[in-house]
């Protein structure tokens, strides 16, 4: 083999491993599933069994991600009717002009518990998260960052907390853990 034979040969790998890479990176940000999981929660509330939580991360709203597909993400959800719905953050892409629009599609989200949020590494990039924060506030999605709430159902009181993303936000556990009585 010719060093330009090899040139040509290990260019074309590099091109074909670069493509197949960013083709990957596009199909796997577009990509829905639901998957159906069955968790066993010690203690919980009697008024809590059988409920159903929906739990929606990573749409990376942006120039790859359109906001028909984080729309029919919501349409999808709905129509799983969940007691409850959470949201795991990641909301945008590459820049603060997609988050608006991505939590303004999320406000279409209906469970009879309510939906919850909590900010992710992206949520934190591109100083978007005020953005994210007064985005959540303006579509009354209530922000669990580092925070708890208690919600109600039948008689029964389950303890709702989340954290801050752990590698690009400030995680802080104790209090979204401590449970206040309510009121």
């Amino acid at each position: 083999m010719t060093r330009r034979q090899f040139l040509k040969s290990a260019s074309l790998a590099a091109l074909g491993g670069a493509l197949g890479a960013g083709g990957y990176g596009l199909m796997e940000a577009k990509w829905l599933r639901v998957n159906r999981v069955t968790l066993p929660v010690p203690n919980l509330p009697l008024a809590f069994a059988g409920k159903t939580v929906a739990f929606m991360a990573d749409l990376h709203h942006g120039p790859f991600v359109p906001l028909s597909y984080v729309e029919h993400a919501v349409n999808m959800v709905n129509g799983l009717k969940p007691d409850l719905i959470t949201l795991g953050g990641d909301y945008p892409h590459m820049s603060v002009r997609y988050i608006a629009p991505c939590i303004g599609a999320l406000a279409r989200l209906r469970a009879p518990l309510g939906v919850y949020a909590v900010l992710g590494n992206h949520d934190h990039y591109f100083g978007g998260q005020p953005h994210t924060t007064a985005a959540l506030r303006d579509a009354c999605i209530p922000e669990l960052t580092n925070h708890g709430l208690w919600i109600e159902s039948n008689g029964g009181r389950l303890w709702l907390c989340g954290v801050d993303d752990c590698r690009f936000g400030k995680p802080d556990l104790p209090p979204a853990a401590e449970r206040r009585i309510p009121g």
